[in-house]
């Protein structure tokens, strides 16, 4: 971050808001062996607060920044889910259901072969009544934010348009948008114009509508939408880590060899650091680099989107620059 010369004090007094709709409580289970329609013994068990906006405000509050999460929360779980961000210190500031409760994630972790599975619950189903009030509460919690970002998948009740709602709700009040999703809340919200969208491989497969593609096939695609009028479009890699297409140019940013602990929440990291950067109003280079380097980093944590600030500057990408 030295190396860099980005200062986020600067930005003290700027404020991010992400929204997770669906939001849970993650389980995260390591197992010596997990066997279908067996008993199985969990060797540890360690609960947090899930989902992708609530990533990307743990990945900011380490770095500084002025962030608070929202959402919709139901039941007890969504109050245990409150209580776990406040020993985190991550302000919040949810929309409750008076029915149902906030689901439960778990993600198991095979010690033995490192093979990772996991159960999703659904969640709450929302109904007409509180989604329209839902609306009215975003409506009047985004004042006075820079941006927000609306992160992860839908509950039920909430057709893929509600994102589109949302955008059109920021735009109105002049503030940058967010959109990290997948599917049809991603496919069918790419009209609305986000400052920002982030596919993965499998998620730019479902844009293209074809299992192969070739990496000018996806830079071609996002150079439409970035015509269109999305200011930032990533796509993230993974280990080879992430492109970033804007009117300026395209830009390849490649992590250094590392060592790999934990993916889980390595991409809500991504958009964490280029949150950051975007509120510093910071190059576009500055950006994929800061942005790919944090995500790295956070990969060779134990913990979801933890970083180690100390090794940070270790893990800055070679950025390749090439004009549109």
């Amino acid at each position: 971050m030295k190396n860099m010369n980005l200062n986020f004090k600067s930005i003290k007094n700027k404020k991010v808001l992400t929204v997770t709709l669906n939001p849970a409580i993650d389980k995260q289970w390591s197992v010596k062996s997990l066997e279908i329609g067996e008993v199985n013994r969990i060797n540890q068990v360690s609960n947090s607060a899930g989902g992708k906006g609530l990533n990307e405000a743990r990945a900011l509050h380490q770095l500084g920044i002025n962030v608070v999460v929202t959402g919709i929360i139901a039941g007890e779980n969504g109050s245990y889910l409150m209580r776990a961000l406040d020993k985190e210190k991550i302000k919040h500031q949810f929309y409750k259901l008076q029915y149902g409760q906030t689901r439960i994630c778990v993600n198991a972790n095979n010690v033995v072969n490192h093979q990772i599975t996991e159960l999703l619950e659904p969640g709450p189903t929302v109904n007409k009544t509180d989604a329209n009030k839902f609306l009215i509460f975003f409506q009047k919690l985004i004042k006075g934010f820079d941006i927000v970002s609306l992160a992860g998948s839908l509950p039920h009740g909430l057709e893929p348009m509600f994102y589109g709602k949302l955008i059109k709700i920021c735009h109105k009040q002049k503030i940058e948008v967010f959109l990290d999703t997948s599917g049809a809340s991603l496919i069918d919200n790419l009209i609305n114009k986000p400052n920002f969208v982030k596919p993965n491989v499998d998620e730019i497969r479902q844009l293209l509508k074809r299992k192969n593609f070739s990496k000018k096939q996806a830079i071609d695609f996002a150079k439409e939408q970035v015509k269109n009028g999305i200011s930032n479009f990533v796509i993230s890699l993974g280990e080879d880590g992430a492109l970033l297409i804007t009117k300026q140019g395209i830009y390849h940013a490649i992590p250094p060899k590392h060592l790999i602990v934990n993916t889980v929440g390595c991409g809500d990291t991504l958009v964490a650091g280029f949150l950051a950067c975007e509120l510093l109003e910071a190059s576009s280079e500055q950006k994929i680099t800061f942005a790919t380097g944090l995500a790295t980093n956070a990969s060779t944590t134990k913990g979801t989107a933890e970083i180690n600030l100390k090794t940070l500057n270790d893990h800055f990408p070679k950025v390749i620059i090439t004009s549109n």
